[in-house]
Order: structure tokens, then C-alpha cells, then sequence
């Protein structure tokens, strides 16, 4: 059972259009995995049964982010 202040909430690396090359290289050398775009993630929430509402940048000059979606 949802309810309307349920959130999902996912700290992670964004790549945006001029994001460096390396951060790819790094995740599949090192982790085996590769970054996700913005769409990649709306992708994945719809997925899940979640709308991506928003995307939170944390910091100026970070690639970090916070994105959070809503059961639909």
C-alpha cells in the first residue's frame, strides 16, 4: 500500500552533456558497471512502478545528485 508521501529517494553520479568520458571508464573498470543519464534513470523508475519527478544537483561543480520519484 502506497501513500501519497512515499517517495524513492537515489544518490548517484549524474553524466550530463559534458560530463568527463572518464566517469564511464571508471565505473565499468572498477565496478563492472557504467553511469546512467537522466533518461536512464527515468527508465529505470518507470521500470519499478516510479515516475522520476525531480532531479536535485548537491553542490555547485558536483556530479552528485539525488533523484526522486513517486509510486504511480
Amino acid at each position: 500500500m502506497t501513500r501519497e508521501s512515499d517517495r524513492l529517494l537515489v544518490i548517484e553520479e549524474r553524466i550530463t552533456d559534458d560530463s568527463p568520458l572518464s566517469f564511464d571508464l571508471e565505473m565499468m573498470v572498477q565496478l563492472g558497471g557504467c553511469n546512467r543519464t537522466d533518461e536512464e534513470y527515468r527508465s529505470l523508475f518507470a521500470a519499478a512502478g516510479f515516475a522520476l519527478t525531480r532531479i536535485i544537483p548537491l553542490g555547485s561543480g558536483s556530479a552528485m545528485g539525488i533523484f526522486e520519484g513517486v509510486p504511480v
